[in-house]
């Protein structure tokens, strides 16, 4: 389906956590985000990463249509959950993580 995913490295936000105990304003939050990919570009990165095809983990080789999840949707729970978010992307400022923590973020497909 088109669905998009939120990414950020667990490298990334170890460092942010370490950042905000030094540099980090009282209470401050601090948003970590590196860009949005769709579930089938995951696939696909998971697809070209030999440490993690050597475990025959079974990917995906097509997207499933979305009327597909909503007719699924009708009768399972997981599936209705993700109904209202087929086909849109989420974008967060992270500005002030970057400006005050100092951070520049990897890439979402190194994350993954």
């Amino acid at each position: 389906p088109s669905l998009s995913l939120s990414i950020v490295h667990v490298d990334d936000v170890a460092e942010a956590h370490v950042r905000a105990l030094s540099r980090g304003k009282p209470g401050g939050r601090y948003i970590c985000w590196s860009g949005n990919l769709w579930l089938y570009e995951v696939c696909q990165c998971m697809r070209n990463n030999e440490s993690i095809t050597s475990y025959r983990v079974r990917l995906p080789y097509f997207r499933a249509p979305n009327f597909l999840v909503w007719t699924i949707g009708l009768w399972d729970k997981t599936a209705r959950a993700i109904v209202s978010r087929l086909g849109v992307e989420s974008f967060y400022d992270t500005s002030s993580t970057t400006s005050e923590l100092g951070i520049a973020f990897k890439s979402a497909d190194d994350a993954v």
